[in-house]
């Protein structure tokens, strides 16, 4: 009989081993698209990314201002350094897993041929072209930049390593929240202000349409007068001066965002602050289209952080609120219809691990999840609390799977009776 018990038991784990949910168990070559290594993978691209978006803007806009900014190598030789680590992404993509109709791809050929005929590929090999290496006429033509301009394809992939990010870092939900926020808007500002520097400066005063322009600092008595008492190179003084324009042309826009920020919330002290510097109005019809453009990326901005600091100061306001509330009206509802104490203290007891217990956190998030997952979970989970009761214990895995499937967990009070012996 025992032999005949061990024979059963080996022939059991025999077949619970063919299912093709335990595939997900067994190693492959290919990458888990949900583990913490990818994820901080497509974190660290995410910073390359926003370092090629920083740059490109700078080097096209600001180069038509300052030629020292294209005698500063070293910002481009960091971005072409920064092509191997999405060379290995290329490789990193042909063996990532992903999600078909909510079922998991782990087959390296299907996953290959399904990278290699989607738009991304395409993309992501005209983003790896070193265009200033095959075109050389290119690098040396003005505006610099211009050569660096494919790496802006991969500006599509914010998004996705956005939400990456916000996986990474979830347990610092308020600083994740900061941080984009702050990254949001610099970036914005710094945008603008290179849109304004490509404009040029300010050449004749005396002419309308060059009014509008950032002024010359070269010529004014300030620079000229360091220049004088300074032993700095030239190349030391032009860098010096193109950091002066750059943060001349952020303090510009920061300016208007500002009044009009001020202006929105009536804040007139502020707002007569910010308006005591404002420049000359827009003369020409590329100026005022680009005024528009400021004007609503402004308002955008404001509304977007407006949206931010809301969110960060009612997200975890209005589910405690809601449960003091469900909670003070259970007690109140007991208290009249003169229920015990000790009745009492145990709805009120099952009522709150309804609310903190990890358990409803995770009902939340296995809804997330697309079916399929979902129930490989809870048969992992529940599978040898199952074959462990004798009954079930020789019972195929089919069975049990679809036994598990109708199961559901349900909270209790501390010392509730859920059945009695003989019942």
């Amino acid at each position: 009989m025992l032999a005949d018990t061990d024979t059963m038991d080996s022939i059991s784990d025999i077949r619970r081993g063919k299912l093709t949910w335990e595939i997900l168990y067994k190693s492959s070559s290919t990458f888990d698209p949900d583990s913490s290594k990818v994820q901080l993978w497509h974190t660290f691209l995410l910073a390359l990314v926003l370092y090629d978006a920083w740059l490109v803007p700078l080097l096209v806009s600001f180069s038509q201002l300052n030629l020292a900014i294209c005698r500063q190598t070293w910002l481009q030789m960091l971005a072409t350094a920064s092509e191997v680590f999405f060379v290995v992404d290329v490789y990193v993509h042909m063996h990532s897993r992903f999600y078909l109709f909510g079922d998991p791809i782990r087959d390296v050929k299907f996953i290959r041929r399904y990278y290699l005929m989607s738009w991304g590929f395409p993309l992501d090999l005209l983003a790896l072209v070193p265009i200033n290496t095959i075109i050389p006429a290119l690098a040396s033509t003005q505006p610099c930049g211009l050569g660096l301009l494919n790496k802006l394809l991969r500006l599509r992939k914010v998004p996705a390593y956005t939400l990456t990010f916000d996986k990474v870092f979830a347990r610092y939900y308020k600083l994740c929240k900061v941080v984009k926020a702050v990254v949001v808007v610099y970036f914005s500002c710094h945008v603008i202000a290179c849109v304004y520097a490509s404009f040029g400066k300010l050449v004749d005063p005396s002419k309308d349409e060059d009014a509008w322009k950032m002024h010359d600092f070269s010529t004014s008595t300030h620079e000229r007068r360091r220049r004088r008492l300074s032993s700095d190179t030239s190349d030391d003084q032009h860098t010096s001066q193109l950091l002066t324009e750059y943060l001349a042309a952020l303090f510009w826009y920061i300016r208007l965002v500002f009044a009009m920020v001020c202006s929105q919330v009536g804040v007139r002290s502020l707002g007569l602050v910010s308006k005591c510097v404002e420049g000359q109005l827009p003369r020409t019809l590329m100026q005022t289209l680009f005024m528009l453009a400021v004007m609503i990326s402004g308002f955008l901005l404001f509304v977007y952080i407006c949206g931010t600091l809301f969110m960060i100061s009612k997200c975890d306001a209005n589910s405690t609120q809601e449960f003091d509330a469900k909670r003070n009206q259970l007690r109140y509802i007991l208290s009249y219809h003169q229920v015990p104490m000790d009745i009492q203290s145990r709805a009120v007891e099952y009522f709150e691990n309804g609310f903190k217990s990890g358990e409803v956190n995770d009902r939340h998030t296995m809804q997330l999840l697309c079916p399929s997952i979902a129930k490989d979970i809870k048969y992992a989970a529940l599978k040898d609390m199952v074959t462990g009761v004798p009954f079930f214990k020789y019972c195929r895995a089919a069975f049990i799977r679809a036994l598990i499937d109708l199961m559901e967990t349900q909270s209790v009070p501390t010392n509730y009776i859920v059945c009695r012996k003989d019942e």
